[in-house]
């Protein structure tokens, strides 16, 4: 089974997306965090992670420190980032793809290229 972690320190955005993948990818695990050090926690119990999404704001870092810890872990899958903020220029080779939260339809494309239909 396919494993997707998700980190969105809003809880009522982390549902919704948690549910809205879920509906579409019935074959994935969708595993969900709320800062970036429980996702870290995730990451080291669930090795087989096939997609990470995370938000850019979290209580206790960025998305960004996110992808460059799990980066330097060893993690080298597909890491896209959902934020509403920018990304500084330096960071974004961190990522696979970048998206824009209330972009819902490009987001769903993006995640369609690592999951599938």
């Amino acid at each position: 089974m396919k494993a997707v972690l998700y980190c969105e320190d809003n809880q009522g955005v982390r549902e919704a997306i948690a549910e809205n993948l879920e509906m579409r990818w019935p074959q994935a695990r969708i595993i969900t965090a709320d800062t970036l050090f429980s996702a870290l926690d995730r990451a080291k119990e669930n090795k087989n992670l096939e997609l990470v999404i995370t938000d850019g704001d979290l209580p206790d870092g960025k998305g960004w420190d996110l992808a460059s810890q799990l980066r330097g872990q060893g993690y080298s899958g597909p890491i896209i980032y959902l934020g509403g903020t920018n990304i500084p220029d330096d960071k974004e080779d961190l990522f696979s793809d970048i998206c824009q939260k209330g972009e819902h339809e490009s987001f769903i494309a993006t995640v369609r290229k690592y999951l599938g239909s």
